[in-house]
């Protein structure tokens, strides 16, 4: 039942070494240039996507889902990579070094590689990234400006070195931001081109996107139900790589319609709907091995490297931008606090038989989730309290909330979404309240939320390799009284969930973050901004001539780096081949 940010949408172990040093494992331009030579491209893989992004794709100003991701990956490449074991490592760079404070951090690129349109990747143009990500009108400055914008130039507080190498100054010790360069949408690198277009006029240069990567973008009309077309980058910094001539993404809202087109109009799909997943998993067989064409990430020994993401009802804990009708804001229409918007959240959570609702939309394939992190994961507990299925409960907090009636946002097309708002909608009558759904198509539905308009939303996001990836969603640094000047899209802002997320980013080790991480699931559970329903189970399938994504890999001076298969939604295409 996904829908929006897997991130993150926009989402390894400390990427703090003992030496402080995160590095490419000694890939030298050397070792570069030994491996494999020229690359004879061959065949067309077409790949089923849930959605299409209107506005384009781009690190900055893109308004990222899974399919943008999705996307990005062919274009643009990464700064940092996870590896197979979550860990991390450097892509485009060859290291990337702390201080001790966590609070500086130099990153030093490999040289030799080249945007699509010739130019050089080099220090000035990570710069001008890395300005873009702080940019006012860019949609991951309100993720990461608190973190990284200078308050008084407005930009990133950089420190060119030498024409590989930049010096980034944080506001805040992060001792795992590595991660985020590794994950998130601002991990990947457009050309000075494309960032000058974005500031000149807002995400422009997102709809004719140019990075580094395997693929070049070739076209897009960036509507509801268009493909996307890319073709080999015949260029690539990684000789011998992409082996595929020419990718497209084609948007497919209904699981059930993306497993039919499997094998018909596109080659490989990725699915979050279970049923739908049940059914293509039984084509397959059980396994999800490196050989298998069909893998998901719902092990234990996935989610011991990366917490999955988690389907939700998002509530709009504020009131912004003249939207005041949210009946579960935390404040009035005049700013003054709404003592009743804690408890007509408490009596949605109440009303809902999460148990039920798990076994009808996901056909029990998926477990039942009472916080972001399973209990399995180290920063999870079974002990977390959430409040418990209750009609008679729900019914007394709403009729004491005044809660009478709100609207539920929904992705247009997705059946799995239908059946879900549908269920709740039949839950939230039995205690009295009227719930009216809106069916909006994905873009849309994440605008509204970053704006603040809406009352309650479906909702899939969280997960990731570290747990501080999800700092953005849960930031309050810059959120007061109710507005809304961060991509806290729950507006939930309380300093007790403020200040324990820094002090777990400045921890470092997973050991000395998980007890911080657990009181700040638990202090979220307090708050309610979220009705959890469960944990997402993300799926990757190709017909039996695609090959090459399930165990993806590269040469560095001799050795191996097996690189992670899948974050979530998002397979690896570089290394895909078709016979």
């Amino acid at each position: 039942m996904a829908t929006a940010i897997d991130r993150r949408s926009f989402l390894a172990r400390s990427a703090a070494t003992a030496g402080g040093v995160v590095a490419a494992g000694a890939m030298t331009d050397a070792a570069m240039a030994t491996q494999a030579g020229a690359t004879t491209f061959s065949g067309t893989l077409k790949v089923g996507l849930e959605n299409q992004d209107t506005g384009g794709i781009g690190p900055a100003w893109g308004k990222m889902d899974s399919a943008g991701f999705a996307m990005m990956r062919a274009i643009y490449d990464p700064i940092m990579v996870n590896k197979s074991d979550g860990s991390v490592t450097g892509y485009l760079a060859q290291s990337m070094t702390p201080d001790a404070s966590f609070k500086n951090w130099t990153i030093k690129l490999r040289s030799g590689i080249k945007f699509h349109d010739g130019t050089d990747l080099n220090a000035d143009v990570l710069i001008a990234n890395m300005n873009g990500w702080v940019n006012s009108n860019a949609i991951a400055s309100h993720a990461v400006a608190p973190l990284i914008q200078n308050k008084t130039t407005k930009l990133a507080t950089t420190t060119k070195i030498d024409n590989l190498t930049v010096k980034l100054t944080l506001n805040y010790a992060w001792a795992s931001f590595p991660n985020t360069l590794a994950e998130q949408q601002i991990a990947y690198v457009q050309s000075a081109a494309c960032v000058a277009a974005n500031v000149a006029s807002n995400n422009s240069g997102d709809k004719s996107p140019v990075g580094t990567g395997p693929f070049k973008f070739n076209r897009c009309d960036w509507g509801v139900n268009t493909v996307m077309y890319a073709d080999a980058n015949e260029n690539y910094w990684i000789p011998g790589l992409p082996n595929v001539a020419h990718i497209e993404f084609h948007p497919i809202v209904d699981g059930g319609a993306r497993v039919g087109a499997l094998g018909s109009s596109v080659d490989m799909v990725v699915l979050s709907e279970p049923k739908a997943i049940a059914a293509l998993k039984s084509n397959f067989g059980a396994s999800s091995s490196s050989s298998s064409h069909y893998i998901d990430d719902s092990s234990a020994a996935g989610y011991a490297i990366r917490t999955p993401a988690v389907d939700c009802i998002q509530f709009n804990c504020r009131n912004a931008y003249g939207y005041k009708g949210s009946p579960f804001s935390n404040y009035l229409a005049n700013g003054h606090a709404n003592p009743k918007g804690l408890l007509a959240r408490k009596a949605v959570a109440e009303a809902i038989n999460r148990s039920a609702l798990n076994t009808l939309v996901n056909g029990g394939i998926t477990q039942v989730a009472n916080q972001v992190f399973p209990p399995s994961s180290v920063y999870g507990t079974s002990t977390v309290a959430f409040p418990a299925y209750s009609a008679t409960k729900a019914k007394a907090d709403a009729t004491s909330a005044g809660l009478t009636s709100f609207k539920l946002q929904t992705v247009t097309g997705s059946t799995s979404q239908a059946t879900a708002a549908a269920a709740i909608q039949s839950y939230c009558a039995a205690a009295g309240i009227t719930v009216t759904i809106v069916t909006l198509d994905s873009s849309t539905l994440i605008n509204y939320c970053l704006v603040g308009n809406y009352d309650a939303s479906l909702w899939n996001q969280f997960g990731g390799c570290n747990p501080d990836l999800n700092f953005p969603w849960w930031n309050t640094l810059d959120g007061s009284n109710g507005s809304f000047t961060s991509i806290n899209m729950a507006g939930n802002f309380d300093p007790v969930i403020q200040s324990t997320m820094l002090a777990a980013m400045a921890a470092g080790a997973p050991k000395t973050q998980a007890s911080k991480w657990k009181a700040v699931m638990s202090q979220i559970n307090k708050d309610i901004p979220y009705v959890w329903i469960d944990y997402q189970v993300s799926a990757i399938a190709s017909t039996t001539n695609v090959s090459g994504w399930q165990s993806p890999s590269w040469s560095v001076g001799g050795s191996t780096v097996n690189l992670l298969r899948q974050n979530g939604l998002v397979p690896w295409f570089t290394n895909v081949t078709i016979s």
